[in-house]
């Protein structure tokens, strides 16, 4: 079970590693002037990626955000409802340079997602989540990250 999660894990990073350093189409929307996606773990300086893609997959809406040192990527249900959600429900990962910090599969202890607007019609969905994690490196410390979402998608 364990080397499944690790498996998923390292999939879900390798997609938001991949979509982060995808260049634009020409072609497609410009959907990102005001995406935005922060993140503020533990006193550390929030992170505010402002380099965010939005985009259905199947039937998942995933966002990514990416900086010139780290990642983050939000999936979540494509016809989520304004609500609160757990880790069975949303997906939230981070990774800097190319090392997974935290992923809501692996090492999240407690993990909420809210879900404050979301409308299919225009393609736009904010919100704002909370993780309590275990240290990659030790396993006796714990971390909080906060953040928000609020992104234009296609």
């Amino acid at each position: 079970m364990k080397n499944s999660i690790k498996t998923l894990s390292l999939i879900l990073l390798l997609t938001l590693t991949i979509f982060s350093c995808k260049k634009k189409n020409d072609n497609t929307p410009d959907n990102t002037s005001s995406n935005t996606i922060t993140l503020k773990i533990d006193n550390e300086p929030e992170i505010k990626y402002t380099d965010v893609v939005g985009v259905v997959l199947s039937d998942k809406l995933v966002m990514n955000g990416s900086n010139s040192s780290s990642d983050i990527q939000i999936d979540v249900d494509s016809n989520v409802a304004a609500g609160t959600y757990d880790a069975t429900q949303a997906l939230v990962s981070h990774g800097v340079n190319g090392s997974a910090v935290f992923t809501t599969v692996i090492n999240a202890t407690a993990f909420s997602l809210e879900v404050t607007s979301h409308n299919t019609s225009s393609k736009h969905i904010k919100g704002n989540f909370s993780i309590t994690y275990t240290d990659n490196q030790n396993a006796n410390v714990t971390h909080t990250a906060t953040g928000t979402f609020d992104v234009s998608y296609h």
